[in-house]
């Protein structure tokens, strides 16, 4: 029987080849979309699973109250924490510091610029690291030892062996020494909040200098089998106000598979569970596209196939034999589709990885669980797709059948237009989201900052760069082409640095305020065309700006809740001055978050340099400070950005999500067509003669074809206005994540829906054109 019903559907795949290729197509497109989505999310869900030994490795995060009542989660700790949690807490196996650092790796006259970290030797035997020249025993035995990445070992050695080479560093101003290569470790993966290209021990002056006071750390820390995290965390909350004088903080252990997609704690390459969330109902939503297309071309074109089922009726097949025939058939039509669906990923995976940012991987055949999750995806559509036809046809009597056929009755064609109304109900919401995304993205993108960020190129300090940086600058500046050029320790928008050990006039002694620190030197002010509020800025007129005096902005006043700032005394940690001017408030962040309250210091912990140059002939003046840098600081590499398109990648995470949308709302308007397309040239091949005496009797083409689409595009029209509600409330619930967000333009939603309605018309008219011109004698000769 089974062999039977296989030839029954190869014939009709081959009686039928335009709606069999569309089904496949349709369900295939569906599928690798749903499986492309699911390799994405399912890396997002696994981030920091690397490590063999992941579960029970945890972070320690410190938990900070703030006066205000506001509560900051922050990965970095003191120096001494982990030394002291791994003394005093047995349910504690091994604990490490990480500290990531820029360094200038040299190699005989080559200098490489690589991000690496300092570690404990303990790191190597608690996140076991692969090593693919050497071990995690012997990698890192003195503090002259180092190992680094393939990749930077490639870099600097290219297909040479590293081990045993000596290489010297330096890191901003400071010469570190000569390390020897003990150990080539393999690339650390893209899916890891913690990324390094090399590891060294932290040097013996960190333990002489660095106590409970230095917040510059971070911690991991082994648990022992079978450990209660949440008793040890109770334990643990104090620990820090019992060791030092900060009340205002407390400490917990959090997973590291935990920190990516935590809303609460920054890390790199950030993730969003909502994100996740909302990705994995979008692949349920264009698998269900898929599903629709299949149940609505087969109810229709099943119609066509009264007189086999009648047959099989009379020869004595019964109710459960017809439905197991059309599960078989929508099963044999699935596992086809999940084929070309696999092939389909394999062939765009570089392309969807690109959109995701990171590198998805796809190998199925070595992974059984993805074998079986494939082989229930395919069984489970071939179900939903072919359950109603099979339902629906195996209760009807056979004389009806062979007699008159399959009714097209009004309940199987509200069934059909409620499908049709459900696929574009959730094309036209993808496209809005997809939209809105985009928006913000551009929106932040576009923003003004207060800051000129225009023809700006961004530096890091190297040592000789630092060294001569006044001969630097001052040669720069001969050149007529660079308006101005000033040091800071941050890229704006980028990295902050932040203090609580701060103090004025009319503080309240246990008032805790956080700022950010910004350290500049006398030209910031007039490279990025900042303004003064009050006061003045810092001038070298003024000896003592340096060591006594502070800049403070207007959010950093409203927070002192303090009249008339400039003159008043103001202290940072051991540093005590008074407060020479209030600057206006820019955007020294991201668009992510509200202007935070900022201080100003010169000579701050400088290490970045920032370049303003008039906007011709770009090229020619990079050229320009480029020869200057190779002629003044020769040993340092030369690497620059533009901080235009630094500040663009603050943005990224949105950005990829707006990629995403876009295309998988295209594939999923793709496949809507295709079954409105399949549904047209079957509708159309089933009133033929219709149209031959509509011809007859004198009508046009536009009368015909106008006949198709006034009944379509009604049901495409209320698929809009279902979508519309929906999405702008799910769109406005997305925006209100951000304090400084797009509009919702009613343009937004109409231009949706006018494009889908465009597409729809194009897809309609082209088959009904066709009929419409087909000579009415060849549709209404009798057969």
């Amino acid at each position: 029987m089974f062999e039977n019903y296989i030839k029954t559907t190869i014939r009709n795949i081959k009686k039928y080849k335009g709606y069999a290729i569309i089904n496949i197509l349709g369900l295939a497109i569906g599928m690798a979309c749903f499986v492309s989505i699911l390799l994405w999310v399912q890396t997002e869900l696994n981030w920091d699973n690397i490590y063999d030994n992941s579960n029970n490795i945890f972070k320690l995060i410190e938990k900070r109250h703030f006066t205000s009542g506001e509560v900051k989660h922050m990965d970095r700790v003191q120096f001494v924490l982990s030394e002291k949690l791994e003394s005093d807490f047995p349910e504690i196996e091994n604990a490490t510091r990480f500290r990531k650092r820029p360094w200038q790796i040299r190699y005989n006259d080559k200098a490489f610029q690589e991000n690496g970290a300092y570690v404990d030797r303990s790191f190597l035997d608690m996140f076991r690291l692969p090593f693919s020249i050497g071990n995690s025993t012997t990698g890192l035995t003195d503090n002259n030892s180092i190992v680094i990445s393939e990749k930077t070992a490639a870099k600097i050695f290219g297909d040479k062996n590293p081990i045993g080479k000596t290489i010297s560093a330096r890191a901003w101003s400071h010469d570190l020494g000569n390390y020897v290569i003990t150990g080539v470790f393999k690339n650390v993966p893209q899916n890891s909040h913690i990324q390094f290209d090399w590891l060294t021990l932290f040097p013996q002056r960190y333990s002489a200098i660095e106590g409970w006071g230095s917040h510059n750390y971070q911690a991991f820390v082994q648990l022992k089998s079978n450990t209660d995290i949440n008793k040890l965390n109770t334990k643990l909350v104090d620990i820090i106000k019992t060791n030092t004088d900060t009340k205002n903080t407390d400490l917990y252990l959090i997973p590291i598979s935990k920190i990516h997609l935590s809303k609460d704690i920054w890390s790199e390459a950030q993730g969003n569970m909502e994100t996740v969330f909302v990705f994995s109902i979008l692949a349920c939503f264009i698998l269900l596209i898929a599903c629709i297309n299949f149940l609505n071309l087969s109810t229709a074109q099943n119609g066509n196939r009264s007189s086999e089922i009648g047959v099989r009726k009379v020869n004595g097949a019964g109710k459960i034999d017809i439905i197991y025939q059309f599960l078989s058939e929508a099963m044999f039509f699935s596992i086809i589709a999940l084929i070309l669906a696999i092939i389909l990923v394999k062939l765009f995976l570089p392309l969807i990885s690109d959109l995701a940012g990171i590198e998805l991987t796809f190998d199925f055949l070595s992974n059984i669980s993805v074998i079986f999750t494939l082989i229930c995806l395919a069984l489970v559509v071939g179900f939903i797709s072919g359950s109603y036809p099979a339902l629906y046809l195996s209760k009807l009597k056979p004389i009806r059948l062979l007699r008159s056929g399959i009714q097209r009755g009004t309940s199987r064609n509200y069934l059909r237009k409620t499908l049709v109304i459900v696929q574009f109900t959730i094309s036209v919401f993808l496209i809005i989201g997809t939209l809105v995304v985009l928006n913000q993205v551009n929106y932040m993108k576009n923003l003004g900052m207060g800051i000129k960020k225009e023809n700006i190129i961004i530096m890091f300090l190297n040592a000789e760069a630092n060294r001569n940086f006044n001969t630097i600058k001052s040669e720069l500046l001969r050149n007529p082409k660079i308006k101005s050029a000033t040091l800071s320790n941050t890229v704006l928008g980028y990295r902050e640095t932040t203090t609580t050990g701060l103090d004025w006039d009319g503080k309240s002694h246990n008032e805790i305020v956080q700022m950010n620190v910004l350290g500049v030197d006398y030209d910031f002010m007039k490279t990025f065309e900042l303004k003064m509020d009050s006061g003045r800025y810092f001038s070298e007129a003024f000896p003592g700006d340096e060591n006594e005096s502070f800049i403070v902005n207007q959010e950093a006043v409203k927070v002192m809740g303090i009249q008339d700032p400039v003159g008043k005394r103001f202290k940072h940690n051991e540093k005590e001055g008074i407060i020479i001017g209030v600057i206006k408030d820019f955007h020294y962040t991201s668009f992510h978050e509200n202007i935070q309250p900022l201080i100003m210091e010169l000579n701050y912990d400088i290490d970045t340099i920032n370049i303003s140059m008039r906007p011709e002939n770009t090229q020619g003046t990079i050229e320009y400070i480029e020869r200057t840098f190779k002629q003044l600081a020769p040993g340092d590499p030369f690497n620059y950005y533009f901080l235009n398109d630094l500040l663009n990648r603050l943005y990224v995470s949105e950005q990829q999500i707006g990629n995403q949308l876009k295309f998988f709302a295209t594939l999923a308007i793709l496949i809507s067509c295709l079954g409105l397309l399949g549904l047209i040239t079957l509708t159309v091949e089933m009133r033929k003669k219709e149209i031959g005496i509509r011809k007859i009797n004198g009508a046009s083409v536009v009368n015909i074809v106008f006949v198709f689409l006034k009944d379509s595009l009604k049901w495409i029209t209320l698929g809009n206005v279902f979508a519309w509600p929906l999405a702008y409330y799910f769109s406005k619930l997305w925006l209100e994540n951000y304090p400084f967000r797009t509009d919702l333009s009613i343009g937004v939603f109409i231009a949706s829906g006018v494009f889908v309605l465009f597409i729809s018309i194009i897809t309609i008219s082209y088959h009904a054109i066709k009929a419409a011109l087909v000579n009415p004698i060849e549709t209404l000769r009798c057969e």
